[in-house]
């Protein structure tokens, strides 16, 4: 064999070597991209007094994750996801956050019910161009703080306005009373919107008396707010207080009206656990549509969903749709969510300027 050929048969097996490598390589990236999942945090309380909050939540979220896995995942990849409790307390929130932002790089968040952690955690959120899905917590100023934020539910805005015309307008009530949470920006947003729409109707707020979300002992604020007479009193509690507030306020001998929050009252086991419902009102928002989610979730799982369980199905739902449409593209994402309706477990929704839900009806209901 001479020097030339040898040289061109060992050219021809470097060449070989080397696309065999690149094809590998392109086969070995092509796998990757499929195989990798999409990263995705659900933080909620899944312990404490609003614990049965992010559970309920928690069951519609994994009952859509499940659902969108089972068929393939998101553009050919699995969704994981990556689970936190918040505890609904700022400082183990913001820690809860740090750890999913930072270490875990994941810029899709959802879950949250505490209004107190989302906006202890609303820095990092912004800073870090996050995509955040929020289900149930309700203080107004959320949604205000970066156009990456969307909530699945009303804000206390509209249904503390809500209540206080219903109390006005259709209870006739002339005196309130209210007791509310010192800890928690919901309850704080609450009793300023209800004061504020009550007074516009020319009624009377007689007293205001507050609490911390640890206390389990609130007769002593009960007791004030009955030594002036109102009709109503206006009870600001999360689910695992509200009836045994509302058995302190009926043993204390109170006779009148009970007005409470919605999310707390319909929350699984609360009302149940009230033995004396005479007297006890709230509002809540119009959300529940003849949509396939229902049925499908009863056969399923033998229970009935609640309007929590809604939200998380429904949140794991939009980010679904961004995904299709987007890919992992958040800036995409959010200019989709703004310029369009969803059709989802309870019914067709659309965002307004600030990510909170539009046209929405509230529906009076005596316990």
């Amino acid at each position: 064999m001479n020097k030339h050929k040898k040289m061109t048969i060992i050219m021809l097996i470097i060449g070989i070597v080397i696309i065999a490598g690149c094809t590998q390589t392109q086969h070995s990236n092509v796998v990757k991209e499929i195989e990798e999942p999409i990263k995705i945090a659900f933080i909620s309380s899944l312990t404490g007094d609003a614990g049965i909050w992010g559970q309920q939540v928690k069951k519609g979220f994994d009952f859509a994750l499940d659902e969108i896995n089972s068929q393939g995942g998101i553009n050919n990849k699995k969704i994981k996801v990556i689970y936190e409790d918040d505890e609904c307390d700022a400082k183990t929130g913001t820690s809860v956050f740090d750890k999913i932002i930072y270490i875990d790089k994941a810029d899709i968040i959802t879950g949250t019910v505490c209004s107190s952690v989302a906006m202890a955690s609303m820095n990092d959120i912004i800073e870090n161009d996050i995509l955040y899905i929020v289900p149930a917590a309700t203080s107004p100023e959320i949604t205000k703080q970066s156009d990456n934020v969307f909530r699945l539910w009303v804000s206390d805005d509209y249904e503390a306005k809500a209540l206080a015309e219903y109390a006005a307008d259709n209870l006739q009530l002339e005196k309130v009373a209210i007791l509310s949470c010192s800890d928690q920006i919901a309850s704080k947003a609450l009793e300023e919107n209800f004061i504020e729409t009550f007074k516009k109707e020319n009624r009377e707020i007689t007293g205001t008396e507050k609490y911390i979300s640890t206390d389990k002992d609130v007769k002593t604020q009960l007791t004030k707010l009955m030594s002036k007479n109102p009709e109503a009193i206006y009870l600001l509690t999360p689910p695992e207080q509200t009836a045994l507030f509302i058995k302190q306020l009926k043993d204390l001998g109170y006779k009148g009206k009970i007005l409470t929050y919605s999310p707390a009252i319909t929350s699984e086991g609360v009302i149940e656990q009230i033995n004396n419902k005479e007297n006890i009102y709230y509002v809540s928002a119009v959300s529940k549509e003849e949509t396939n989610f229902w049925g499908e979730y009863k056969q399923k799982t033998g229970e009935d969903a609640d309007a929590l369980v809604a939200l998380g199905y429904d949140s794991m739902k939009i980010i679904e749709a961004g995904l299709k449409q987007c890919g992992e593209n958040n800036d995409c994402i959010r200019d989709y969510f703004f310029a369009n309706e969803f059709p989802l477990s309870r019914g067709t929704i659309k965002f307004d300027k600030h990510g909170d839900l539009t046209g929405v009806k509230f529906a009076a209901h005596k316990v």
